[in-house]
């Protein structure tokens, strides 16, 4: 199993918004896409490289310099989940996505109403990576 890299477009917007965490084991080069790198070149920024990392590694970014919390979880499609729910059929469940932002030293004031919200992605990393997009686009850089 391994770790899934953020799309270009999210690893641009969080370039944008100050990650620069060049000791990523993966960049994208000119063409779009990630190459996997055993060395951080010495010329890295020079070099127009940009940084690709793990949907993990971004999102606790986020969660540590920014305070944006991301949540995903697992929601039942079926009427009456209770008794027939087969967690194993992909047609029986979705996943939904929750983003919290409270500013990068908690001045935005809390809140019972998510800074985003939305539902029916097919795979947990592919509401994590619209989780991702979402919390860039609320820091305020």
């Amino acid at each position: 199993m391994q770790e899934k890299i953020v799309t270009l477009e999210t690893a641009k917007l969080a370039k944008e918004k100050g990650f620069s965490m060049i000791k990523t084991t993966y960049s994208y080069d000119d063409s779009g896409a990630a190459t996997h790198r055993d060395y951080v070149p010495h010329d890295f920024n020079i070099r127009g490289l940009l940084s690709a990392p793990t949907q993990s590694l971004l999102q606790k970014w986020l969660r540590e310099e920014h305070n944006s919390i991301i949540e995903i979880t697992m929601h039942c499609t079926q009427e009456n989940y209770e008794d027939d729910v087969d967690f194993r059929k992909k047609e029986d469940f979705n996943f939904e996505v929750e983003v919290n932002y409270y500013g990068e030293n908690f001045q935005v004031p809390l809140t019972e109403v998510s800074d985003f919200y939305n539902f029916g992605y097919g795979s947990y990393e592919e509401a994590l990576e619209a989780g991702l997009q979402e919390a860039l686009e609320l820091i305020k850089k």
